[in-house]
């Protein structure tokens, strides 16, 4: 069968990004909170390219008319349903699947993070709100003057 050594490239180029992904989403666990954002574009960076790897793919498996092409590509084939033939097709499957699971692992410990962060942020916006010195407070009292009277009507100005 033709288009296997590309599929095969194919798979180990989106291994390597995947890795990357890994790598950034452990650094998204412990990195400060000012590199959230960038390291977050990274990873949609990296979506996209696998995206357009995996489309790169569906097109090598269309030419294949046996379909065992795209059977070795799925992420839950069985061993047994596939030929010798492309063989080494479903191992890179399954070391990519097993990268994609760890990455998956620690999306919810990330997110887990992320509301952490959101939690702390927000006590810490109550906490600065609290008493007269407090900014919030200064723009409340300078709302509820103006809504007593003390505000100047277009009839009151001159030039």
């Amino acid at each position: 069968m033709k288009n296997i050594n590309e599929i095969c490239e194919c798979l180990n180029e989106i291994e390597e990004i995947m890795l990357e992904v890994e790598y950034e989403m452990n650094y998204l666990f412990t990195c400060n909170i000012d590199d959230i954002e960038f390291s977050m574009e990274k990873i949609d960076q990296y979506r996209q390219m696998t995206d357009e790897i995996f489309a790169e793919i569906d097109n090598l498996c269309e030419e294949d008319e046996t379909g065992m092409l795209k059977k070795a590509v799925l992420p839950r084939t069985d061993r047994k349903d596939i030929c010798d033939d492309v063989e080494c097709i479903f191992e890179l499957r399954q070391e990519l699947n097993a990268v994609i699971h760890r990455v998956a692992t620690l999306q919810p410990q990330v997110i887990k993070r992320f509301n952490k962060e959101k939690e702390k942020m927000l006590e810490e916006i109550k906490n600065n709100n609290i008493g007269q010195s407090a900014k919030a407070a200064k723009y409340y009292s300078a709302i509820n003057d103006n809504a007593n009277g003390y505000h100047f009507s277009p009839k009151d100005r001159t030039i």
